[in-house]
């Protein structure tokens, strides 16, 4: 960190998906997406990402809208965390997905 605070550089890897797995709308009412078609295939494909992340020294890793619902961004941080505590990252960010809440249906994003 202090050597960004310096005006160091540092790699920004944006992850993109291509294992066609996507978000399940609902057929009426609002837009939300209320989960993923297989969040096994996208847990392998984040693994993936983070992997070729850190081969290209990346530092901060953004995960697209949409893409990571609550049980996969738990599983991120945890794997981040317990599995793998000497990652190269400084942030990840899991990019928000909707949650039930008390207030209703709400956006919601970890960074870890």
């Amino acid at each position: 960190m202090a050597r960004i605070r310096e005006g160091g550089t540092f790699k920004v890897f944006a992850v993109s998906f291509t294992d066609s797995v996507k978000p399940e709308w609902p057929e009426r009412g609002v837009l939300v997406a209320t989960k993923l078609t297989s969040n096994d295939d996208r847990w392998n494909s984040v693994k993936e990402a983070l992997a070729k992340a850190a081969r290209e020294k990346a530092r901060i890793v953004v995960f697209p809208e949409l893409t990571l619902p609550h049980t996969l961004r738990m599983r991120l941080c945890r794997w981040l965390a317990d599995e793998h505590p000497d990652h190269p990252f400084l942030l990840v960010l899991a990019g928000s997905f909707h949650v039930k809440r008390e207030q209703g249906l709400q956006r919601s994003t970890v960074a870890r």
